[in-house]
């Protein structure tokens, strides 16, 4: 599918720009004029960690003119095991510094820009402001919502992704204003990455975005946004996830690990719907979230709503939060639902206790497999109602599933089913527990006669 390109055609292409790129440049949907508005972006990318490293490597290898590296983070040797755009001889030197050099020795055609700096409330539209879109790959929620909030305010595109364990997410966020050719939206330009360093600790400052916006100098100040793809009032991150976790309720990559490919995986696919972007072609991942499960091999698109709750473009508000957290701030609540939610997840052998439970009539709640049909065609838990993850958030699944019910979710392993239970609780559901190794555990711990797949 055609769409409006992000960026306005730079400059021709010079010989050696056209053989570099020319197996790119054979694409109908890029052709030379897409090279051109490669050549002529602006790209920030968020830390140069695990999802930053193939985001920056593949941006640079496709000839994007500029890219900007936010991260003051140093190497570990901990971090080389996914975060490839680092080497041996690097551990111990600044992430932002290292990540520039690698992109030079790949294309020295690009212009790298490097911020040796935490993103903050104070900092955060003056550095996105000075680029066509961001690419957020932290691992830090604070940042992530800074990130995405400030894009917001600026009409700007936020591409978002993360890992953890074998799961992964990618989407495009962008809350913009209709334009017209002969009125374009000020430009802004944005960041990407995956360095878990950016945090930001002051609130944004309602004045500075406003004024930023009004002087906007990146590559297409004046051109480079025709008409926003997502015009009029399109989705943000708090239309999924409407506020952040406490840290208490979630996991780090240090804490319950990360494979290592799975990191290139959605870190490629976020570099390609930012080339989608610029040039203008292809769906968006906007208004839907790819689910990356690599124990299933399984990739699904789960379609969400901008929620009619969700600000339009008021300055995003923070509480002074600083990484690592104190005591005292992380167990500041966070605005969730009311009611506690229930434990995180249950064995298989838990479930069948509670599944014989509700058969006497001494427990009650809703089993839900979010796994595809053709799954459950080979394999089912008695008592479960097939909800597919795609339709976790569909009118269908509310029948089933009311958001005052308890809810159990599970699928093959669980890596769908963490993702559902997350979705679930943002999205209003106050008690939703997942199963623990998913229909596989069943079948090895409760049921041996079930068949494995």
């Amino acid at each position: 599918m055609a769409r409006r390109p992000l960026v306005a055609a730079g400059p021709e292409l010079d010989p050696v720009e056209l053989e570099r790129y020319s197996r790119q440049i054979r694409l109908p949907q890029i052709g030379l004029e897409g090279q051109r508005r490669l050549k002529n972006a602006r790209v920030l990318v968020l830390g140069a960690g695990g999802l930053g490293s193939p985001v920056l490597l593949y941006l640079a290898g496709a000839g994007v003119g500029t890219i900007g590296v936010v991260d003051d983070d140093t190497i570990d040797v901990s971090n080389l095991q996914r975060q490839t755009v680092h080497t041996t001889a690097a551990v111990g030197t600044s992430k932002a510094q290292s990540a520039a050099a690698s992109i030079r020795r790949l294309n020295p055609l690009v212009n790298v820009e490097v911020h040796e700096t935490r993103l903050t409330g104070r900092n955060a539209a003056r550095l996105l402001s000075a680029y066509d879109l961001v690419i957020d790959g932290t691992d830090n929620f604070d940042a992530r919502y800074l990130a995405n909030d400030t894009a917001a305010l600026l009409g700007m595109p936020y591409v978002w992704g993360s890992v953890l364990r074998f799961d992964g997410q990618v989407s495009v966020f962008w809350q913009a204003e209709a334009a017209t050719p002969s009125e374009p939206a000020a430009v802004v330009t944005g960041a990407a990455g995956s360095g878990a360093s950016a945090t930001h600790a002051e609130p944004i400052e309602p004045a500075e975005p406003a004024a930023t916006v009004a002087g906007a100098t990146g590559s297409g100040a004046t051109a480079a946004h025709a008409e926003p793809i997502a015009a009029r009032r399109g989705p943000t991150l708090r239309d999924v996830f409407p506020t952040p976790p406490n840290d208490d309720d979630v996991e780090s990559c240090a804490i319950a690990g990360v494979l290592g490919p799975l990191c290139a995986t959605v870190g490629a696919a976020m570099a390609t719907e930012a080339m989608k972007l610029i040039v203008g072609f292809g769906d968006l991942l906007l208004g839907r979230i790819l689910v990356v499960d690599a124990l299933d091999s399984s990739y699904t698109t789960v379609e969400f709503q901008r929620s009619p709750a969700s600000p339009r473009t008021s300055p995003p508000e923070f509480t002074e939060r600083r990484a690592p957290m104190t005591d005292e701030s992380a167990a500041t609540p966070a605005p969730t639902p009311a009611p506690a939610p229930a434990a995180p997840s249950l064995t298989a052998p838990e479930l069948a206790a509670r599944l014989a439970a509700r058969e006497q009539g001494t427990d009650d709640f809703v089993l839900v497999d979010v796994r595809e049909p053709w799954e459950r065609e080979l394999v089912a838990i008695p008592g479960s109602a097939l909800v597919p993850l795609s339709s976790i958030l569909s009118d269908a699944a509310q029948e089933i599933m009311p958001r005052d019910e308890t809810v159990i979710v599970h699928c093959h392993h669980d890596g769908r089913s963490r993702h559902a239970r997350e979705v679930l609780l943002q999205a209003g559901w106050s008690n939703v527990t997942f199963v623990e190794g998913g229909i596989d555990a069943w079948a090895t711990e409760v049921d041996p006669s079930q068949p494995r797949y």
